[in-house]
């Protein structure tokens, strides 16, 4: 189908002490009814609880490395055959060659894969990783060829508990 894309969080409690997270990822993974960036799987690091992981992986696809590449390089091959052929049997005055502006596919104009996490014990100097290996879905894109597309995915974090409490009172 094609690329594998991963994404690499990184969560560092630089302190002064331990803290509990909520973690929350949103990134597109559809079109116009298409795949863009198909959600494969999620790697977290223990002691990260994540829910709405249902929606990770929704068509079963077994992942696995040389499938991947060797879909992608099939469809490389077939694709620049197919662009050669029409290329030599296109007319030079009704070729287009401009692209479209950019479309920006994000979680408010595409639909999204959210997974919220949470870490209940974040120690100070502690750092964990989230990952999510997707799919770059590459018959999406053959069908739009002029078409270029940004995709932009979300991360956001909120500390939500400490075993010490800040004092916000006046200072004398």
């Amino acid at each position: 189908h094609g690329e594998e894309v991963v994404h690499i969080y990184e969560l560092h409690n630089a302190g002064p002490g331990e803290v509990k997270v909520d973690l929350r990822l949103e990134f597109p993974d559809s079109y116009e009814d298409d795949f863009f960036l198909y959600p494969l799987s999620l790697e977290v690091d223990s002691g990260i609880i994540c829910s709405n992981v249902s929606t990770i992986n929704p068509l079963g696809l077994e992942k696995a490395q040389s499938d991947l590449g060797s879909l992608n390089q099939s469809m490389q091959i077939r694709h620049r055959r197919e662009r050669r052929g029409i290329e030599k049997e296109q007319d030079p005055a009704t070729k287009s060659t401009f692209l479209r502006e950019p479309v920006l596919l994000n979680c408010s104009s595409a639909e999204c894969t959210v997974v919220n996490c949470s870490m209940s014990r974040l120690e100070k100097g502690q750092r964990v990783y989230l990952k999510i290996h997707s799919v770059l879905w590459v018959d999406s894109f053959m069908k739009r060829p002029l078409q270029q597309f940004i995709l932009q995915s979300l991360v956001s974090y909120e500390v939500t508990g400490m075993p010490y409490s800040i004092k916000t009172g006046d200072r004398k």
